[in-house]
């Protein structure tokens, strides 16, 4: 693999011009990721080298990048194979005998642009496996283009004829002759390709879907370069590949979903690396299972003060990404994921700042605890910007903030219906009657009839209440009496 041997090697560029800034764009953010910084300013440095009209720079030695490269031989060195294997350069090596140093001619290669990048099976996938699922869709995302509506527009480009008025039509003739007996430069650009490998069984991966119901037409030949890819980035076998490929798989169009397969086997990386390593061979238990229990263990020395139903919620959460807790939940109440909740779920992942964990319990929280039919998009960006304004970066701290929420309403119910049944039991209407005040005649009879009931024995039965009758009759007499004196 290794052609440089010494710093004195010497060594030529070809390249067909300046890179433009889309190009630019595209070796930052889509391939910078995969073969690093050191081997990004190595091509720059190849790319700067003038060149003639045949687009060949002159020969120097390996050593005079040395002051533009901080190391030695050996990072130039990896450098070069990482730009290789990417495709972004060719490396031809000088033939013949008795060369000690034979020179190395560095065919340039421009980058892909988003499109044929992502199409590419080997760089998408290697992409997603160096940034995760989130940021892959952000870089994504800054490559989106607002859609035009030609309806809007009218063409008004003016012909050939309108502005110029040739003198003379043999003009294809002057093109001919001015390019005949020339060799120009024609360089088609060749992205990697897949080639087989020996340890990997293709056709058992077939024979799996197949048995599982998947249309043979549907295996194509993307689905063998998707598939070789996969193993090349990751090392799966063919049973783990044949598990992403059947969760990746849309039976109603029915087609391999792609960038779900990419963003799957991402998971699966991600998920195989916090296993444990140390699990003993012996043990009578699955190892996915002694790491759940390993997982909710730890959770519960971290929260003790959590139900052991919410740990296993943390623990699921931490575990599943999103798009399958969504498609496990709507197949539970038997129905389908659409295409437009995959979008919603993406949209949460691109624009907020919530850990992989939080976007998972967010749709626990919309489809199962709020009960929720589907992932709609107006309420799950508005909670998760509220999480987020809430920097609640756990699913432990969303648990905490979840279950306050839900005690605040119910104490605002309680309140509320403490002051109905108050309101019930003591109308407006229904008030402390007011004692009318008393004539002074109807007083006095009051307090004698008190003086008497104090000075009476305490066996002696008390006076009856005079009546309202008895009272107008004696106040009839005391007017009588008046009149006769």
């Amino acid at each position: 693999m290794s052609e440089l041997k010494s710093p004195v090697q010497p060594f030529i560029v070809r390249h067909k011009g300046a890179l433009s800034a889309i190009q630019m764009q595209s070796l930052v953010q889509l391939y910078q990721p995969i073969i690093g910084m050191d081997a990004v300013n190595f091509y720059l440095l190849l790319f700067q080298q003038p060149v003639n009209e045949q687009k060949i720079s002159t020969q120097k030695v390996h050593s005079s990048l040395f002051p533009y490269i901080a190391g030695s031989l050996g990072k130039i060195d990896d450098a070069r194979l990482h730009l290789e294997a990417v495709g972004l350069i060719e490396t031809y090596k000088q033939t013949g005998e008795g060369i000690l140093y034979p020179t190395l001619l560095y065919d340039m290669q421009y980058p892909l642009l988003i499109k044929d990048f992502l199409d590419n099976p080997l760089l998408s996938n290697a992409l997603i496996n160096q940034l995760g699922d989130v940021e892959f869709f952000e870089v994504v995302r800054q490559w989106e283009v607002a859609p035009i509506e030609m309806a809007e527009y009218e063409e008004v480009t003016v012909s050939f004829e309108t502005i110029l008025t040739p003198t003379h039509n043999d003009y294809q003739a002057q093109a001919y002759e001015a390019k005949n007996g020339y060799n120009l430069q024609h360089h088609d650009q060749k992205p990697p390709s897949i080639s087989a490998v020996d340890d990997f069984d293709y056709t058992q991966v077939m024979r799996k879907l197949i048995k599982a119901g998947i249309d043979h037409q549907v295996l194509g030949p993307r689905v063998k370069q998707e598939t070789l890819a996969i193993h090349k980035v990751y090392g799966f076998d063919e049973e783990q590949i044949s598990q992403l490929l059947l969760e990746s798989y849309d039976g109603e169009l029915p087609a391999i979903q792609y960038q779900e397969l990419k963003l799957a086997a991402q998971r699966m990386s991600e998920k195989n690396k916090r296993q444990t390593s140390n699990v003993s061979s012996a043990s009578s238990q699955p190892t996915i299972e002694i790491f759940e229990k390993t997982t909710i263990q730890t959770l519960k020395e971290q929260y003790p003060h959590f139900a052991e139903s919410d740990l296993e919620i943390m623990a699921l959460c931490e575990e599943v990404s999103p798009e399958i807790l969504l498609t496990q939940i709507k197949q539970s109440k038997n129905g389908f994921v659409s295409s437009n909740e995959i979008q919603y779920v993406h949209n949460i992942a691109m624009r907020s700042q919530l850990p992989k964990s939080v976007q998972t319990f967010l749709v626990y929280y919309l489809l199962m605890i709020e009960n929720r039919a589907d992932f709609q998009k107006g309420e799950s960006e508005r909670i998760a910007n509220l999480w987020q304004q809430e920097q609640l970066t756990t699913v432990a701290k969303v648990m905490t903030f979840v279950h306050q929420k839900a005690k605040d309403r119910m104490m605002k119910q309680k309140q509320y219906e403490n002051r109905q049944n108050h309101t019930k039991s003591y109308p407006s209407y229904q008030r402390q009657k007011k004692t009318e005040r008393q004539p002074y005649w109807a007083q006095q009879n009051q307090e004698s009839q008190e003086n008497q009931s104090d000075t009476s024995p305490a066996n002696k039965p008390t006076a009856e209440q005079p009546s309202e009758v008895d009272l107008r009759s004696q106040l009839g007499q005391i007017f009588e009496r008046g009149r006769d004196e």
